[in-house]
């Protein structure tokens, strides 16, 4: 019975933690769907902020020619446009500490970083990834030597507030 008290109380902490706003809430993620927006006006008028996404991440299982590996991962991303940069949880070269550089056009932001390293059997030359600001639609891909380009991540992001606390 107390296991089952703490177990409620550690979820209301941690809904009360992650608050979105209503206006950006995350949706489903399998089939993803276009959250609402209220006001484009208002995603436009964002100059710096933080992300919490939700989305299908695929991994390559032996390779980018072999079959993926799919599952769902929960990641925050940040963007600042007076900066020219962007960040997300990843793993490859854009993360928090090694940013990208970030471009606007009308309300998608491209953030993206040269890089030249191996991984999955293939060298990769560069990472990008899109953001909507007014649908919340994130889309995280590579691009290889042979000047391939594969989408790893498609995700819907909110707006992630701090807590009143």
């Amino acid at each position: 019975m107390a296991i089952g008290v703490i177990s409620v109380v550690a979820a209301c902490v941690a809904g009360i933690w992650f608050a979105y706003d209503s206006t950006e809430a995350l949706d489903e993620i399998l089939p993803l769907k276009k959250p609402a927006v209220s006001s484009k006006s208002q995603a436009s008028q964002e100059k710096s902020f933080n992300l919490i996404c939700e989305g299908a991440v695929s991994i390559p299982a032996n390779g980018f020619d072999s079959p993926f590996k799919t599952g769902n991962q929960t990641f925050v991303a940040g963007i600042d446009i007076d900066n020219h940069t962007g960040w997300y949880q990843g793993s490859l070269s854009i993360s928090e500490a090694r940013k990208g550089t970030a471009t606007l056009r009308g309300d998608v932001v491209t953030v993206n970083r040269p890089a030249l390293f191996e991984r999955y059997g293939s060298m990769i030359t560069g990472e990008e990834f899109t953001l909507d600001r007014a649908s919340g639609e994130f889309e995280q891909s590579v691009t290889l030597s042979d000047k391939r380009r594969i989408v790893l991540i498609k995700a819907y992001c909110g707006k992630l507030t701090k807590p009143p606390f």
